[in-house]
């Protein structure tokens, strides 16, 4: 083969290479979206059902990641105070979670969840706020679903490109 073929056929493997990569990262980053998390959002309501009744149905940013609930009940455990809202993982650590409590004798409790409007409930003691976290501790450091499908497109597009460029394919191999 001629220098200049063989500088051309690299070229063309090259180009289809850089396409390939190109359409994986569109793939993984821009059509597979991850689904945006909604949690019940209320700003200090004085029981579950007032913060549920006004609570907007508003995606939470990005980077909020979970749905955290604080309620705090009267030395009677009469509820005097439900703010939910949106909330980043490390404001919902195992040293945020559960009940404390305050000089005052209120009892104040924190629990934190992942799945859309799982904080529908609030907590009323230190069990069932450990019980409504159980979520956040067992997929603190999932893998977001769009990575998981990647592998998927990775095969077809390499089948795609072995027929357009039929030489790729053993100069893979070789290097």
């Amino acid at each position: 083969m001629h220098a200049c073929a063989v500088q051309g056929s690299l070229l063309r493997s090259v180009t289809i290479l850089a396409v390939f990569s190109h359409l994986v990262h569109t793939y993984v980053i821009t059509i597979t979206p991850t689904q945006a998390l909604t949690c019940w959002t209320c700003p200090n309501k004085t029981d579950n059902e007032a913060c549920n009744t006004w609570a907007p149905d508003v995606h939470c940013p990005t980077n909020h990641t979970v749905c955290q609930t604080l309620h705090r009940v009267d030395t009677q455990r009469r509820s005097i105070l439900v703010h939910k809202s949106c909330a980043k993982v490390d404001e919902c650590t195992q040293d945020h979670v559960g009940c404390v409590h305050t000089d005052s004798g209120v009892m104040e409790c924190m629990s934190c969840c992942t799945d859309s409007y799982c904080n529908e409930a609030v907590p009323s003691n230190h069990s069932s706020a450990i019980m409504l976290s159980a979520t956040v501790f067992s997929h603190a450091h999932r893998t977001e679903a769009k990575w998981r499908q990647t592998p998927t497109l990775v095969l077809p597009l390499l089948l795609v490109l072995s027929h357009l460029h039929p030489h790729l394919t053993s100069k893979l191999a070789i290097s």
